[in-house]
C-alpha cells in the first residue's frame, strides 16, 4: 500500500491596498506618456497622411520646420498651399515659404475658391500645376487640411488617373469629422464630368457659372 505524502497548504499572499494603489498609479503614468506622446505627434504633423505614396501626401497647416522635415523625409518637389493670403497671419507663409525652399522645394500659394464650377478660372492654375509631372512627389495643405485639400486631391484623381471624384472624397480620411460637406462632393462630380476623359478640355465659349451658398450646408464652419 502506497502511502500519499502529507498534504501542506501554500498561504495564499494577499495584495496590499498600497500595493493597489501604486499599480493603478503606474498605469496611470503609462497611459499619460503614452497619450501625450500621441497629442504631440498627432499636433506636430496634423493631418498628414499619404495620399498615393510616392506621389502625393497631405496635411494642415504645420509650423515652419515640421514642413521643412515632411518635404526632406518623403522627397517632395513641390508644395502647394491652398490658403488665402494672411488666413494664418502676415508671416506664417513666409516663414513656411522659406522652410520649403531652404529644404529643396518649391513653394507654391494658389488660394482655393469655394466653388462647384470646374470651368471657374480661380482653378485654372490648380490644374496645371496637377497636369505638370515635373511637380511631383507634390504635398497639398490649407488651414486645417481636410475640404479645401480634398477638393484639391478629387482634381488630382480626375486629371491624373481618370478616376471618379466623388468616389475618391468618399475614400478620403475625415480626420475625426462625420463627413465632408455638400460642396466636396458636387464639385467632384462636376469636375468628374468635364475632365475625366478629357483633362485638357479647353472650356466652350459660353459658359454657365454656377453659385454656391451655404445656407443647408451644416459644414459650413469647417470649410477652411
Amino acid at each position: 500500500m502506497l502511502l500519499e505524502p502529507p498534504k501542506t497548504s501554500m498561504p495564499v499572499r494577499q495584495t496590499s491596498h498600497g500595493e493597489w494603489l501604486l499599480a493603478l498609479l503606474l498605469f496611470t503614468v503609462f497611459l499619460a506618456i503614452g497619450g501625450g506622446a500621441w497629442y504631440q505627434t498627432h499636433q506636430t504633423y496634423k493631418h498628414f497622411a499619404v495620399h498615393e505614396p510616392g506621389k502625393v501626401y497631405r496635411c494642415a497647416w504645420v509650423e515652419a520646420d515640421v514642413m521643412a522635415e515632411l518635404v526632406r523625409k518623403h522627397q517632395v518637389k513641390t508644395v502647394l498651399n491652398l490658403c488665402r493670403p494672411e488666413e494664418m497671419g502676415p508671416t506664417r507663409a513666409q516663414d513656411e515659404r522659406r522652410a520649403v525652399e531652404s529644404a529643396g522645394a518649391k513653394f507654391l500659394e494658389l488660394p482655393l475658391p469655394d466653388t462647384v464650377d470646374p470651368w471657374d478660372f480661380r482653378i485654372a492654375g490648380h490644374r496645371a500645376v496637377l497636369l505638370d509631372p515635373a511637380n511631383y512627389p507634390l504635398l497639398v495643405h490649407c488651414q486645417h487640411g481636410v475640404n479645401r485639400t480634398a477638393r484639391t486631391l478629387a482634381m488630382y484623381e480626375v486629371l491624373v488617373h481618370h478616376a471618379d471624384g466623388e468616389a475618391a472624397v468618399k475614400a478620403m480620411p475625415l480626420f475625426g469629422r462625420r463627413k465632408y460637406g455638400p460642396l466636396e462632393y458636387e464639385f467632384a462630380r462636376n469636375f468628374t464630368r468635364v475632365f475625366r476623359n478629357d483633362p485638357l478640355r479647353t472650356p466652350p465659349p459660353r459658359i454657365q457659372r454656377v453659385q454656391y451658398t451655404f445656407e443647408d450646408d451644416e459644414d459650413a464652419g469647417h470649410r477652411l
